[in-house]
């Protein structure tokens, strides 16, 4: 039974040198093992906490074996009882200014992990502190100790672990603080109450002297971490006074050396032949890695055949811009375009989509393909030119690909798709239809005949067309899309996205852009021309992301009748 975990929470769980999951919560979970009869794997390679969550959310993994209960989390996970229980207490240096409450914090730098609960509840506080994110709890320790911020706040059972580290001896334990005791919980994604029944069992079997015995064997567990010149500096002096004072002794500790020496050139020698390993491994890896990323790049190729090529849009839509920004080399996002020849009843219909498939990267890229070649045959093959039906048919196809796979694929897409038919006098009937995603209409109109939350900056109104609340793709309550019909005029805007530019996480204090700072970005430049407004758009993703990783494939669309 898959699981994720934090690879940086020393000891509650974490991953070891080899890149193995270990630590307390790995040691619940062994024990529970062979009391209840269950194997639990963790997820192999995870390397962020961030990385678990997604790996829930996406559903490759069913739950989470350490982790503490807030109001987010439980809206997609259901809690075990707590097994751990600990309070926070602040850590600063020992010769640092002194810090006797949280309050004293107000002001002060404070390195943060992110994502995780004592974060929550530190950005919460009425005072305000400087915070610097790290991407886990040892490295905000090291922040504290190597000056780089004033403090951070832990649980007591972690900073209990680390403070037996060399390169922490200058941090103490300050205060405590009025947070109430962290109770670490397993958590298990929404929908599997079979499993927080096994997972409870386990934990209620395991007998306190036995949690015990786990906790004292991490809590208590000290680490050498190389070799400590300054003590060997201090050693050797000692042992010259010794041998002007004594000389007899002389014979004792030129011995002593030698054998010192000796070992040390053995040692040497092992070193070395450990290094020309490593070298050989390293090689055979860059080699590796050299073939994986050709195959990717090429695989980027064959992704950019399936997206319509710039003229034809421009062909199409003479006033537009695409922004197209892929996390990883190949992405799930991809932009679509058809346009149908004029027939009795209509004009020339022309299509445009901004998609956003299941993943990023390789999987999303290749679930990009299947969903791509789905639109294709649901407008030339089906003869479909309304966007409700067209999502209607391309959701049934890819179900019928994917329910070809001896497991269950739950895969699809996010979508919002436009049809428009130009009439006279610059005139053009917009249909819209979407899954998850919505569409915005800017216009100087305060109305445009249809239901849509009005957001007003100046002269111009956002309208925000809703779109369907379930996927293209494998769905429980599956509906039939809603198609939306809008007469729009000359100069009025039409923009599709996905949610890869309101996710971003960024700015100074290292949170999520929002839909509501996208809706002002775009009431700000929507005044500009198509090309001008992709550049700003760019240019604000990038600035806000700073330093972080993308966390998501970027595609924004925007047309002007």
């Amino acid at each position: 039974m898959p699981h994720g975990y934090d690879p940086e929470w020393k000891p509650i769980g974490f991953a070891n040198d080899k890149g193995e999951f270990s630590g307390i919560s790995a040691d619940y979970l062994q024990l529970m093992e062979k009391k209840i009869g269950v194997d639990f794997v963790p997820y192999d390679g995870i390397e962020s906490w961030s990385q678990s969550l997604e790996l829930l959310h996406n559903q490759e993994i069913y739950f989470l074996p350490a982790l503490a209960q807030n109001e987010e989390r439980s809206k997609f996970l259901d809690f075990t009882e707590a097994y751990l229980a600990y309070d926070f207490v602040i850590v600063t240096r020992k010769e640092g200014e002194f810090i006797g409450q949280l309050e004293d914090l107000e002001g002060k730098k404070v390195a943060a992990p992110e994502n995780y609960y004592i974060t929550g509840l530190l950005e919460q506080e009425q005072f305000k502190m400087n915070f610097v994110y790290k991407s886990g709890v040892q490295e905000c320790l090291w922040a504290v100790a190597t000056e780089e911020v004033d403090a951070t706040v832990a649980n007591l059972g972690v900073v209990s672990h680390y403070l037996n580290y060399n390169g922490f001896e200058n941090l103490k334990i300050a205060a405590p603080t009025d947070y109430p005791k962290i109770e670490v919980k397993m958590g298990v994604a929404k929908g599997n109450p079979e499993l927080v029944s096994i997972l409870q069992k386990g934990i209620n079997a395991i007998s306190p002297k036995e949690k015990n015995e786990i906790v004292q064997n991490w809590v208590s567990v000290q680490f050498e971490h190389g070799v400590d010149m300054a003590r060997i500096w201090r050693i050797a002096g000692i042992s010259a006074g010794v041998i002007l004072l004594i000389f007899g002794s002389f014979i004792y500790w030129n011995r002593k050396l030698k054998k010192e020496v000796s070992l040390r050139k053995e040692a040497e020698g092992q070193l070395r032949l450990s290094f020309d390993e490593i070298s050989e491994q390293k090689k055979i890896i860059e080699h590796k890695n050299e073939e994986v990323l050709d195959s990717i790049k090429y695989a980027k190729r064959l992704q950019e055949a399936i997206l319509p090529p710039t003229e034809m849009i421009n062909n199409k839509f003479p006033n537009n811009f695409v922004l197209y920004l892929p996390k990883d080399i190949v992405a799930g996002d991809f932009y679509w375009m058809e346009s149908v020849e004029a027939n009795e009843e209509h004009g020339e219909i022309n299509l445009i989509a901004a998609a956003d498939c299941t993943g990023h990267g390789v999987p999303g890229a290749m679930v990009s393909v299947v969903c791509s070649n789905a639109l294709n045959q649901s407008v030339l093959s089906h003869n479909l030119i309304k966007p409700g039906q067209i999502l209607d048919k391309t959701t049934e196809l890819v179900v019928e690909r994917f329910e070809r796979s001896i497991e269950e694929v739950k895969d699809g897409m996010d979508i919002s798709l436009i049809s428009v038919e130009y009439k006279s006098e610059g005139k053009a009937v917009v249909c819209f239809s979407g899954a998850h995603n919505n569409a915005w209409i800017v216009t100087k109109r305060s109305s445009i005949g249809v239901e849509s939350n009005v957001l007003n900056q100046g002269d111009f109104y956002l309208h925000e067309i809703k779109a369907n609340k379930q996927p293209v793709g494998k769905y429980e309550n599956l509906k039939p899309f809603d198609t939306t019909e809008i007469e729009l005029e000359k100069g009025d805007t039409v923009y599709l996205y996905s949610d890869g530019y309101a996710d971003q996480f960024g700015g100074e204090q290292g949170k999520k852009f929002k839909n509501k700072s996208f809706k002002n970005l775009i009431l700000d430049v929507v005044d500009k021309p198509l090309n001008e407004q992709k550049s700003i758009l760019e240019k604000t993703h990038v600035d806000w992301k700073g330093a972080m990783e993308q966390l998501d494939d970027v595609c924004v669309i925007g047309v002007r009748i």
